[in-house]
C-alpha cells in the first residue's frame, strides 16, 4: 500500500516537474507591461479553491485534453493530499507577472499564501486560447517546503 502511494506521489511530482521543464524550454517573453489577463484571476482562483477542497469537477472543468489525461481524479486527489500535507490550506493569491510562451501559451504567475508555508508559494497557471474558449494547460506549485524532503 505504501509503495503504491509513493509511486503515485512520484508520478504527480514528475508531471509537475515536466511541466516546469517544458515551460523553461520554450521561448518566453514578458507580455508587454506585465498585466494580468482579464480571465486569468477568476479561473486561477476557482482552480485553487477547487484543488484546496478536493472538488475535482470544478478543478477540471477548464483543463485542456492533455492536462485532463495527465490529471485524472485519483492523481488529482493524491497530488492534492501531498500539497496540503506540505503547505496546508490555500489562503490567497496575488498577481506577479505574465509571460507568453511560444506565442501559444499565456503563463500567469502568482504568489500565494498557504497556512503552513511561511514563504510565498509560486503558483504558475498556463492558459491557452482555443475554439472551445480559454483552457488551462498547467497548474504548478513551488515553495521551499515543497522542494524539501
Amino acid at each position: 500500500m505504501q509503495g503504491k502511494i509513493l509511486k503515485v506521489v512520484t508520478s504527480v511530482i514528475v508531471v509537475m516537474l515536466l511541466g516546469v521543464v517544458l515551460l523553461g524550454c520554450g521561448k518566453s517573453e514578458p507580455a508587454g507591461p506585465s498585466v494580468e489577463p482579464e480571465y486569468a484571476g477568476d479561473i486561477a482562483e476557482r482552480m485553487l479553491l477547487a484543488f484546496d477542497t478536493g472538488d475535482y469537477a470544478a478543478y477540471s472543468e477548464r483543463l485542456d485534453p492533455p492536462m485532463m489525461q495527465a490529471m485524472p481524479e485519483d492523481t488529482f486527489q493524491q497530488g492534492r493530499a501531498f500539497i496540503r500535507e506540505k503547505i496546508g490550506d490555500y489562503i490567497s493569491k496575488e498577481f506577479v507577472e505574465t509571460q507568453i510562451v511560444e506565442e501559444v501559451y499565456m503563463v500567469v504567475i502568482y504568489k500565494a499564501k498557504y497556512s503552513n508555508e511561511p514563504a510565498d508559494v509560486k503558483v504558475t497557471v498556463t492558459f491557452m486560447e482555443t475554439d472551445a474558449g480559454i483552457l488551462v494547460s498547467g497548474l504548478y506549485f513551488d515553495s521551499p517546503k515543497l522542494r524539501s524532503q
